[in-house]
């Protein structure tokens, strides 16, 4: 299987970083939700369910309907292709863009003492982390979605116990734990400051990795489908230019 341009890989893991700063953002000042990672966004929304104090029902749904949201929104970025490092850019472009809007939101509101701005923030920023998603599936290095570590880790060992060899290079996993545990901590000391301070700073990392990919610094595997061409429409027999 091929692999991905060691810039590339790069590319993966700071978005891995950025995921842990900004979920570290979402649950420990907005509404106690996973904005990235929807697995743990499901199980507390159970938990929430459940009568579990202090989880929100309203913020993990919100959470999930915005990552939808974003999903599609990703989607289409994606099928309109553009070139694959113009598909890349595009989405960073869109990430970067709401990341520091709500940034500057959080920067001029108390989210601690409105609960409507912690719910919108929520809701778009769960979005905006659908859309990061969208451009790593679309740069489809095995494994590698930059928002949970789980399919990494059990792909290391899985595989190797199936075919006798990973199928990505054993330093990748280790890499997505350092990067998302090392975003989740810068994140958790930066909103020490406040809590916009964690958004700023994931959105500085998405703007410098946005001006690189659209500088072409991120080559993508040879794995990577180009978007296909839609078919030319049929001619009718005797329309011109049709053979006879």
């Amino acid at each position: 299987m091929p692999i991905a341009p060691p810039r590339t890989l790069v590319l993966l893991l700071l978005l891995t970083a950025v995921t842990g700063c900004v979920d570290a953002v979402s649950f420990l000042r907005l509404e106690h939700v996973f904005t990235a990672n929807m697995t743990g966004n499901v199980v507390l929304l159970g938990f929430a369910l459940g009568g579990v104090d202090d989880l929100s029902v309203v913020g993990s749904l919100l959470s999930l309907a915005g990552f939808l949201l974003g999903a599609y929104a990703g989607g289409r970025i994606v099928r309109r292709g553009g070139g694959a490092g113009r598909t890349v850019t595009t989405c960073l472009t869109v990430q970067t863009a709401i990341v520091c809007a709500l940034a500057v939101v959080l920067a001029v509101s108390d989210p601690e003492r409105h609960e409507a701005v912690r719910l919108i923030v929520t809701f778009l920023l769960a979005g905006a982390m659908a859309v990061q998603t969208s451009a790593a599936r679309y740069v489809g290095v095995a494994g590698i979605t930059t928002v949970v570590a789980t399919t990494t880790l059990h792909g290391l060992l899985h595989d190797t116990g199936v075919r006798g060899r990973p199928a990505i290079p054993p330093l990748v996993p280790v890499g997505i734990v350092v990067a998302l545990t090392g975003g989740a901590a810068a994140g958790t000391a930066a909103i020490q400051l406040s809590t916009w301070v964690g958004l700023a700073l994931a959105g500085a990392v998405l703007a410098a990795l946005t001006l690189a990919s659209a500088r072409g610094a991120f080559p993508l595997p040879p794995s990577t489908p180009a978007p296909a061409a839609p078919p030319a429409p049929a001619r009718a027999p005797g329309a011109p230019g049709t053979a006879r």
